[in-house]
């Protein structure tokens, strides 16, 4: 009767052992799916998270290499740009030089009145190369300072061979203008600039809108 008592007891413990380490298999398990869950969970974030990253990084780098190449082409606009307007100026000057006997005359007259204006000296040294000499030796040089100061106007017209146009001193050497092509184009060459500026930069603008149709 003991023997059978103890084997009964002893069942019972076994079973109750199975039973308390089946149910922490069971455990074990739902806490390791719960855990491999979570891991899941954990490298989906982390690689949506260097998706994300590895796409800004993209980004940031398409946006550089953007910018890089708008820097690049501005620069080489600008560098284009004060060629147009250096050749601008070298153009101006060589077609000075060829201007029609008639117009030619008439541009020196313009230039000796703004020098003799600004001097504000009836009696006046004329300096200019040989060709522009020759044409205020033949009565244009009197004829101009004769308009502003009358008969106290002194002019005397020095072939020198300065620069193309003509510079007036004063006779006491005090006041000098220099009145030559090259000087007076320097002088003008802001609204010149501006002015070329406009049209250049309108026809970038339209170079950039046809680039984009192309696109």
């Amino acid at each position: 009767m003991a023997v059978e008592h103890e084997d009964k007891l002893r069942e019972e413990i076994l079973a109750d052992a199975t039973r308390k380490a089946r149910r922490a298999t069971e455990r074990a398990e739902r806490d390791a799916a719960k855990a491999r869950q979570s891991a899941e969970a954990e490298n989906e974030r982390l690689r949506e998270q260097l998706l994300d990253e590895s796409g800004r990084r993209a980004d940031e780098q398409a946006t550089a290499v953007l910018a890089s190449i708008d820097h690049e082409r501005r620069r080489r606009w600008l560098l284009n740009r004060e060629q147009v307007l250096d050749a601008m100026s070298i153009q101006a000057l060589t077609q000075i030089a060829m201007l029609p006997a008639g117009e030619r005359r008439e541009s020196l007259r313009q230039l000796l009145r703004e020098a003799l204006d600004a001097v504000r000296d009836p009696a006046v040294v004329i300096h200019a190369p040989p060709a522009a000499a020759a044409i205020l030796e033949d009565g244009l040089a009197a004829a101009v300072a004769r308009e502003l100061f009358g008969d106290s106007a002194a002019v005397t017209v020095v072939d020198d061979g300065v620069a193309d146009g003509l510079t007036v001193v004063a006779a006491d050497g005090r006041r000098r203008y220099d009145n030559t092509y090259a000087e007076r184009l320097r002088r003008s060459s802001p609204d010149l600039r501006v002015r070329a500026l406009t049209i250049l930069e309108g026809a970038e603008q339209e170079q950039d809108v046809s680039d984009e149709h192309d696109e």
